[in-house]
């Protein structure tokens, strides 16, 4: 028993280090290498996890099957019929395997050591003390971060820094707001359960992280964020709640008014926010409209004159069409289902899931499946320590915390 526990502490911190795990060398300078390991870590990780677990479904390993399958069928179909503009390109393959390997996984085993709250702690400490620095303009932890978190492209943190962006160690505004997103999830979960005020001092700095990121994605999750705590305080109209809730639009209005310029810019940019994904004149456009004349999903191709990198909706549909993302979205829902107990707050994540897909493909990039993969450990630890303490022996119980 005491090996299992120091195994599956082990596992837990690796599984941390590798979700952050440095992606480049050398300052400004993306390293293909690095990022290839990187990948190739996450597999390792999550396919010991399901051997460990011996976790294996059938429903949910046909869809892992049936999306692999469909994109290659794609690309041979694809690549036969427009060789002269097409590459076929494997590398893609590293994130739906990924992804693949991540929603067959029922962490049972390795999510019963207490080291989960501990880590969490440590993430929320690293993440708000990074975010302060790079606000401060700090010069070590620059040079530190284009150095080593290089990713995307070469001159990243140069543009992050100069707007003093929180991005930490995401590289990019759209990364790094979804995933504290999902840390602040993770701290409201835990807050439900058991009332800590360092929980409140984390979801603060969390909350300023998010909204130093000054993207898009930084007033979407701002905005999901205020209107959950709307909701949950105005659910009983006690004094303290209706103030809390008043606040809370003053402080929304305040935010608006102040910057309605930079919001403006934003949306209305043709390189970035809604008109320049959605609008004719957007760097989608004319892929989308060749996705739709040619019939055949891209699969696995690079289409030379066309942009293949964006939002999740996007990016599934011009590589296996309607198919890949039904199957992807719906195993998606069915590791969040099998893994959260919590039946309010796990629609709450999926709905938000599906909200990020929008402008990015969050949920099929290299830092979401650590981070997904260490949120389902804490909530089944967290859940079952919540049965264990209200007297509950029946694990299959249904756990619902009010929002």
């Amino acid at each position: 028993m005491r090996i299992n526990k120091i195994f599956n502490s082990v596992l837990a911190i690796l599984i941390v280090l590798i979700w952050l795990m440095p992606v480049s060398n050398m300052p400004n300078t993306l390293n293909e290498t690095m990022i290839r390991n990187c990948y190739w870590m996450n597999i390792i990780v999550l396919l010991a996890v399901i051997i460990y677990e011996k976790t294996i479904r059938a429903g949910l390993s046909l869809i892992s099957l049936g999306m692999i399958a469909l994109l290659l069928i794609c690309t041979w179909l694809f690549h036969s019929y427009y060789e002269n503009i097409s590459v076929v390109s494997f590398g893609y393959l590293y994130n739906y395997i990924s992804f693949c390997l991540l929603i067959n996984i029922n962490p049972r085993r390795l999510s019963k050591v207490r080291i989960w709250d501990a880590l969490l702690d440590v993430i929320c400490v690293l993440l708000i003390t990074v975010g302060i620095l790079m606000f401060l303009g700090n010069e070590q932890i620059e040079q530190f971060l284009r150095t080593f978190y290089v990713n995307h492209y070469s001159y990243v943190y140069t543009v992050m820094f100069m707007s003093k962006k929180t991005v930490t160690f995401f590289a990019t505004h759209s990364i790094s707001c979804f995933i504290y997103f999902m840390i602040w999830w993770m701290l409201e979960y835990r807050n439900s359960i058991k009332f800590e005020a360092k929980n409140i001092v984390f979801i603060v700095g969390i909350i300023f992280d998010i909204v130093m990121c000054l993207s898009v994605s930084a007033v979407m999750c701002s905005i999901m964020i205020a209107g959950y705590y709307y909701i949950k305080w105005t659910k009983k109209a006690t004094k303290r709640n209706i103030i809390f809730s008043l606040i809370l639009i003053v402080g929304i209005i305040l935010a608006v008014i102040t910057n309605a310029s930079t919001i403006d810019t934003i949306l209305s940019s043709n390189v970035n926010g809604i008109n320049g994904r959605l609008g004719t004149n957007g760097n989608l456009w004319a892929t989308l409209k060749f996705a739709l004349q040619s019939l055949i999903p891209f699969g696995l191709c690079d289409v030379t004159g066309y942009w293949l990198t964006d939002g999740g909706y996007f990016m599934h549909f011009i590589r296996g069409g309607v198919l890949l993302i039904v199957l992807y979205y719906y195993g998606l829902f069915k590791l969040l289902k099998n893994n959260i107990k919590d039946a309010n707050k796990r629609y709450v994540l999926f709905f938000s899931l599906m909200l990020f897909e929008i402008g990015y493909q969050f949920t099929n990039c290299m830092r979401f499946f650590m981070i997904m993969l260490f949120l389902l450990c804490f909530c089944q630890y967290k859940d079952a320590n919540y049965q264990v303490n209200n007297g509950e022996t029946n694990s299959h119980r249904k756990v619902v915390f009010n929002i």
